[in-house]
């Protein structure tokens, strides 16, 4: 190692330092726990400080959440956080925001640009990786065609970053295989309010917590993913004492022992044990005839056809689907006008036959009373809140447990108005605003446009300015898929930015195949990662705020993150490599936006062309407030 990068590490990086800190960070971690949690303010209080000697608003770069944060720099950088008063979250946060100033201080940051050669990592100029990339895409594109090129990305991109890597693969090289880590965690979710209300967009937000009398949440545990949004929640039934909180969860949890009710059914029936709920709902005359009748329709669509199938082993659901009666889907009718009405309650008397408490009590391992009474609490509150997250979302039934809860909502008229709404919580920091909201999934286009609409493609293609049939009407490789096809070859080339997927996939094994086989380029701030393992090419990126972008949460809500610190080494931000790679493609045309304003500014310009409108949303208005809802 060259003596000015010892230099650069020692300074930058001082491991004692770090690992004093982090020591006092777990002592006051290990308080938190055995406290019993909910503590958060004396968490943040016993994180490591400096003397700030200038405080900034931005936001935290963690989870979906996106609380705001007031960060406190001086010479050695960001040495304190406190939570933003004026923020959704109002100055609360949780262990993961206390701990910002150690994100920026962590050791093994990738500081230069690498090659492999001959099976091992050296190091190289900004110059000779582009170079060495833009003739390994060229040489691919030219011999095997757009398919054969891919880009993998993450929810943790600012909104500038993915949709200009989106708009590159599709708009200028023709592919597709536009894909990344967010399709493993909220696409049940994306599906769910797609298939329900014709776009993939939450309709509640934050907000509804403060009106909200009852609480339903299933397949999530927010005292500890989601603190400062169940802090927020017990504010609510502090001030109403009548407010009550239900947790459907097999495990007793952070969030059960906080709740009034607490239903543990047997893993794998939570979809038996939604539609029982309707089933009790319907029977007590609960759900609301003149909202259904008003507002809601109801399609048919392949799902479980009894309680036998809804919470049966997945190899059961499959060898029973080919049998299976039609069963329905509930969808606003505004947005399914053209399609035949059926009539709502006696599709459902007939779909809900078997589904009585009664029947399904054994299987779910509830009371039949129980049911009964969850069910009647959630129809007739005043107004019914639900939130659920991975625990819906990562399964073989994902998307019928999500258009399940959005039809509980529809069916009792528990919607569109505060405090009664489906609130699905966002894994990742960006993963709504940066992947769904950008189109940067392989089979969408940006503003909840897909690919294979062809009025869709032609419209990006006249807003991107690229010629007409540019974007290929078949979708791309999902996530997995892609994996697959790097290993059959199929797809030869790579840019991997911001996931380390040879540590998160499923079945790693059998996916790194894939990694070893594809040229492989792995854009990161970190070294020496699973996925860097088999990267032909490392590209050292500048984190968090060491770079600038926006950042769109759960509830429809952009913030802007300042830069305030530049990248150490050669780092440099994700934007300007994208921008760097596409002039080695031949695609500097194309993208002619290279900052992250001027990015922004035709990005919002583009959504006024769609029900996603947020031309508003100026760089100015983000400096200024607290993020804003669109």
């Amino acid at each position: 190692m060259p003596e000015d990068e010892r230099e650069q590490r020692a300074t930058l990086l001082d491991g004692k330092t770090n690992r004093r800190e982090l020591l006092q960070a777990l002592v006051a971690m290990g308080f938190v726990s055995a406290s019993g949690g909910l503590v958060w303010g004396a968490l943040e209080a016993a994180m490591p400080k400096g003397k700030a000697r200038s405080w900034h608003k931005s936001v935290c770069r963690y989870c979906g959440t996106g609380c705001g944060v007031m960060l406190g720099l001086n010479s050695e950088g960001l040495v304190e956080v406190r939570g933003d008063q004026e923020a959704h979250n109002r100055g609360r946060l949780c262990i993961k925001g206390s701990l910002l100033p150690l994100l920026m201080k962590a050791p093994g940051r990738q500081l230069y640009p690498q090659i492999r050669e001959n099976g091992a990592l050296r190091r190289a100029s900004w110059e000779e990786a582009l170079e060495l990339i833009g003739n390994k895409f060229n040489a691919s594109l030219a011999a095997h065609g757009p398919t054969s090129v891919a880009y993998y990305g993450s929810g943790q991109l600012f909104a500038e970053e993915s949709y200009t890597a989106n708009k590159l693969f599709k708009g200028g090289l023709g592919s597709n295989n536009v894909d990344g880590n967010p399709r493993l965690c909220m696409a049940s979710a994306a599906v769910g309010y797609t298939k329900t209300f014709g776009k993939d967009e939450p309709p509640g937000a934050y907000a509804d917590i403060d009106s909200a009398h009852v609480f339903f949440i299933i397949g999530a545990n927010p005292a500890e993913c989601h603190q400062p949004l169940f802090e927020r929640i017990l504010d609510r039934k502090k001030l109403n004492p009548e407010v009550k909180l239900i947790c459907v969860d097999p495990r007793r949890t952070m969030t059960a022992d906080h709740s009034d009710l607490h239903l543990q059914p047997k893993p794998g029936s939570d979809l038996m044990l939604l539609w029982s709920m309707v089933r009790a709902m319907l029977d007590a005359n609960l759900l609301d005839p003149a909202f259904v009748e008003e507002h809601v329709n109801i399609t048919a669509a392949n799902l479980p056809s009894s309680p036998r199938e809804a919470g049966a082993p997945p190899e059961e659901q499959a060898q029973g689907s080919a049998s299976a009666k039609q069963k329905v889907v509930f969808q606003e009718e505004s947005l399914s006008s053209s399609q035949a009405r059926l009539p709502v309650f006696a599709v459902l008397n007939e779909f809900l036959e078997d589904y009585s408490p009664d029947d399904v009590k054994a299987r779910l391992g509830i009371s039949a009373a129980a049911i009964r009474e969850v069910a009647a609490i959630f129809a007739s509150s005043p107004a019914t809140m639900s939130l659920w997250t991975m625990g819906l979302n990562q399964r073989v039934d994902g998307v019928a447990l999500n258009t399940t809860m959005n039809a509980l909502h529809l069916l009792s008229g528990q919607i569109n108005r505060p405090g009664a709404t489906p609130l699905s919580l966002t894994g990742q920091a960006n993963a709504c605003g940066g992947v769904r909201d950008t189109g940067s999934l392989a089979h969408l286009l940006p503003h909840g446009r897909l690919i294979k609409n062809p009025d869709h493609r032609r419209e990006m293609e006249k807003l991107w300015g690229v010629p007409e049939g540019r974007i290929a009407p078949t979708p791309g490789y999902d996530a997995m898929t892609l994996f697959e096809k790097m290993e059959t070859g199929e797809v030869k080339c790579v840019l991997n930015f911001c996931t380390n997927p040879g540590q998160s996939l499923p079945r790693l094994e059998k996916y790194r195949a894939g990694l070893k086989k594809a040229f492989v380029v792995v854009v990161d701030t970190f070294e020496n990662t699973r996925t860097t393992e088999y990267a032909d090419v490392v590209l050292p990126a500048a984190l968090y705020i060491e770079k600038e972008g926006v950042f769109g949460q759960s509830e429809r809500r952009y913030q802007l993150v300042e830069k305030l610190l530049e990248p150490p080494g050669e780092a440099k931000s994700d934007l300007e490599i994208l921008v760097a790679i596409a002039d080695q493609l031949g695609q500097g045309d194309l993208i002619r936006a290279r900052t992250p304003e001027a990015v922004w500014d035709e990005y919002r310009a583009l959504s006024a062309h769609s029900k996603y409108n947020f031309r508003g949303m100026t760089r100015k208005r983000l400096q200024s407030e607290r993020g804003i809802q669109w």
